[in-house]
């Protein structure tokens, strides 16, 4: 099993370039707020994202992150 605990553990060749394809429903968050996930209850400020993953469950994801990865369709 390949334990990969720093960027110094990282393999250096393989690597390509990745583009996400599939939309999902977001919206920005005005207050900070705390939301249960698959993972469990995960913090957002004010300002972040709530989003929903292709199932339907709900996470927060950092507002550069964000805006970052997705435009809007």
């Amino acid at each position: 099993m390949l334990l990969i605990a720093t960027n110094n553990d990282l393999p250096d060749e393989g690597w390509g370039e990745y583009r996400k394809t599939a939309t999902t429903q977001a919206r920005p968050m005005d207050q900070p707020f705390k939301v249960h996930t698959t993972e469990g209850v995960m913090e957002g400020r004010a300002g972040d994202y709530l989003c929903l993953d292709n199932a339907g469950n709900p996470y927060p994801c950092a507002k550069g992150v964000f805006e970052s990865s997705y435009e809007r369709a």
